[in-house]
């Protein structure tokens, strides 16, 4: 077991305390001005907002060699970012939908992702391109080709995916979550676009009626992910979330046949849930021993 020296706790606490002292003092400051924001003149909140993210992009630039700082500056101005565009939208009232103005924020904020070493700008970049396409067809276009929005995101993040898994090398500092996150991600977009969308489009018929998506497509997607991460690039975490996935399908499909309500249904589903995991925890038990002795 290692020992922290005094040397080393001393740093700790100093770190600690520096973060916990600069955070308090922002918080401060945002809810002083939160809670007069309907007194100020509207140039004041502008100001308020431009000359917060203007100093959050100097001292970017400032504490760039600085690994830690340097990331959290990326993501305040990331946020910062979004905070223009709704102080902006707010005051002017341009009648925009809120997907205009999250799609103003995800357009501005893509150049963060070439700053950021350690991948957290991509996650939450991944995240609100999810959700900016969810207002989307939520809000501005809502028809019968709805569920071929989330596949076709499905199958861009994947190729993000993939290009990541051939390209970052395996020491990079987003590696042990950004594959994870990513493939949750990703899932869920194919699991909305085939199961709980109720649109047809064209003869595949996309939505929770139709057979090709639900039957043939999506499983060839799980398999394809648990090839992947079982035997190409062996990830016990992405792994696991694979396979929660299988079940939440397997149990979608039984609770969608017409005697849903029928207690033996249920009965089933509880049982198949129960061996399920008990069978994926011994084998995720043998997968990560094989991959401790591969190392």
């Amino acid at each position: 077991m290692v020992e922290q020296s005094i040397e080393d706790w001393y740093k700790i606490f100093k770190r600690s305390f520096l973060f916990l002292g600069i955070s308090l003092l922002v918080s401060g400051i945002i809810f002083l001005f939160a809670f007069n924001w309907n007194e100020l003149h509207r140039y004041v909140k502008l100001s308020i907002v431009l000359v917060a993210y203007g100093l959050s992009n100097i001292l970017y630039l400032v504490f760039r060699n600085n690994s830690l700082l340097k990331e959290s500056l990326l993501v305040v101005i990331f946020f910062l970012t979004a905070t223009v565009f709704f102080v902006f939208g707010q005051i002017y009232q341009t009648g925009a939908d809120a997907y205009d103005l999250f799609l103003g924020w995800l357009i501005f904020t893509f150049a963060l992702n070439f700053l950021s070493t350690k991948g957290v700008i991509w996650g939450l970049w991944l995240a609100l391109g999810f959700f900016t396409l969810f207002l989307f067809t939520d809000q501005v276009y809502v028809g019968e080709s709805e569920a071929l929005f989330y596949l076709i995101l499905g199958l861009v993040y994947s190729g993000i995916l993939s290009a990541y898994e051939r390209y970052i090398p395996s020491n990079h500092p987003s590696k042990p979550w950004f594959g994870g996150y990513t493939v949750v991600i990703i899932l869920t977009l194919f699991f909305i676009g085939s199961l709980f969308v109720n649109n047809g489009y064209g003869f595949l018929k996309l939505g929770k009626d139709s057979t090709f998506l639900p039957f043939v497509f999506l499983p060839t997607i799980l398999g394809l992910f648990f090839y992947f991460y079982r035997y190409r690039k062996p990830k016990l975490v992405n792994l696991t979330i694979i396979l929660i996935f299988i079940l939440f399908y397997v149990n979608n499909r039984l609770y969608s046949v017409e005697a849903s309500l029928d207690s033996g249904l249920f009965l089933l589903s509880f049982l198949f849930t129960i061996g399920y995991t008990v069978f994926c925890i011994q084998y995720l038990l043998k997968f990560k021993n094989s991959l401790e002795a591969e190392t």
